[in-house]
């Protein structure tokens, strides 16, 4: 289904979220907030789109972006059959395939598992 975010699609029963070491506690405290993360808002308006806040998925655990391929990130699993969250394909990956998914709502703790500890 299209609409104002794109296309929508069911994701796999888990979806994997990397990030900075330095966002682990925050994210285990708080949980996934939707935000304007450095690089999405720079692609954003370079492409003159307006910057929604957002989380950004991988459908696939082994899958790896040109962004963190080459980091060692944390991984969080996230359980998306006990939550309500609508995903999305996220146009902003070269791709633009189902890899790659974002969603425009915030994860609660109870659906996020730190399933790797990150060096970067």
């Amino acid at each position: 289904m299209n609409n104002a975010h794109g296309t929508s699609m069911i994701p796999n029963i888990y979806v994997y979220h990397k990030t900075r070491k330095r966002n682990r506690a925050s994210i285990l405290e708080n949980g996934l907030r939707v935000s304007i993360g450095d690089s999405y808002g720079h692609v954003s308006r370079k492409r003159n789109n307006e910057v929604i806040p957002a989380i950004f998925v991988n459908n696939t655990v082994g899958c790896n972006d040109g962004y963190s391929k080459e980091h060692d990130f944390d991984i969080f699993r996230i359980n998306t059959t006990i939550i309500d969250n609508i995903w999305f394909i996220d146009e902003y990956m070269e791709a633009r395939n189902s890899k790659y998914l974002a969603t425009f709502k915030d994860i609660p703790t109870h659906a996020i598992k730190l399933i790797h500890l990150g060096k970067y």
